[in-house]
């Protein structure tokens, strides 16, 4: 069997998640706040939402594709509003000396709320099909073998890439007192709200 489309996935998956953005942050400033269980179930919902889209992309169900990108405008609508409001959350939350106590069922949150964030960009769809093009991938008849395996080294590469921020945090963590978090809270705040203006800005 060959396995070149999985070192392929693989390396679209770091690839595409290795850039710093909001999402990014939004992990990072989860595990500091919440633990690395929280920060690892927001990783999952991001990499669940992007193999959703390159899945579409790979497979061409140009039906789903052409629906999503039809409602780009409420999608990047909700998305920008959504990232505004956690924007302004996170600047003003007050960071507790007690890191609470993870509870399991904040953890279906932390992945739901993320993978639906990270829905809200249709244009996703586009830049999967680009890069994937750019991997010398033939998009319209990959083979369904070629296919899964490209999807699941995807996978791979990206959830790797958001643990390995999630494992960075979860270090960083300790070192983090009140003042600190505090500090964080106004910077990922700013950095948030700011991507949620660019979003609007473009629609």
């Amino acid at each position: 069997m060959d396995f070149t489309p999985l070192l392929k996935g693989i390396l679209i998956g770091l690839y595409i998640a290795s850039p710093i953005g909001p999402i990014s942050v939004l992990c990072i400033k989860r595990t500091l706040k919440d633990g690395k269980k929280f920060g690892l179930a927001s990783a999952c919902g991001v990499t669940s939402a992007e193999v959703f889209y390159a899945s579409i992309s790979l497979f061409g169900l140009t039906l789903i594709s052409d629906f999503l990108l039809a409602q780009k405008f409420f999608l990047q609508l909700f998305g920008g509003i959504f990232l505004l409001y956690l924007g302004v959350v996170t600047f003003f939350s007050h960071p507790q000396n007690r890191v609470r106590v993870e509870k399991e069922s904040s953890l279906f949150h932390g992945y739901i709320s993320i993978f639906f964030l990270t829905l809200s960009n249709p244009m996703t769809i586009l830049s999967f099909v680009a890069i994937f093009t750019n991997f010398s991938l033939d998009e319209k008849h990959p083979g369904l073998t070629n296919a899964s395996l490209t999807l699941l080294g995807y996978a791979i590469g990206s959830l790797t890439c958001y643990s390995t921020l999630v494992t960075i945090a979860t270090i960083l963590r300790k070192k983090f007192d009140a003042r600190l978090m505090r500090i964080l809270n106004r910077i990922s705040g700013v950095v948030i709200a700011g991507f949620g203006a660019v979003i609007l800005g473009r629609i």
